[in-house]
């Protein structure tokens, strides 16, 4: 996601917030609408602070939407550590680049 910077909010949450210049990384899954609501499910338990957005994404040379689960706060925080691990191994599996997964890091030491 070009134009947007990775963010651990203060209820732990990852997000990410607007800021030019900079880049998210991440998985673009491709599901069936009928699949939407499961993952709606799984994000319920922060509902109360997340918004359902739908931004443009490229990938593979065609543009997509993708839908994000975004956190209604930019104030930051420490990460959930029962959740944060995984965050870390899937940017190592999927080879994120070197410096971005150094930028998570930084967020784990709080």
């Amino acid at each position: 996601m070009d134009g947007y910077r990775f963010i651990v909010t203060f209820e732990g949450v990852p997000s990410m917030v607007k800021v030019p210049g900079k880049r998210v990384h991440g998985v673009l899954w491709d599901g069936r609408i009928g699949e939407v609501a499961v993952v709606d499910g799984a994000e319920a338990l922060f509902r109360k602070g997340l918004d359902k957005v739908f931004l443009p994404v490229r990938i593979g040379g065609q543009n997509k939407s993708a839908i994000m689960y975004m956190s209604c706060t930019t104030q930051t925080g420490t990460p959930n550590m029962k959740a944060w691990e995984g965050v870390l191994e899937a940017a190592g599996h999927w080879d994120f680049p070197e410096t971005y997964c150094e930028e998570l890091r930084q967020w784990g030491l709080g």
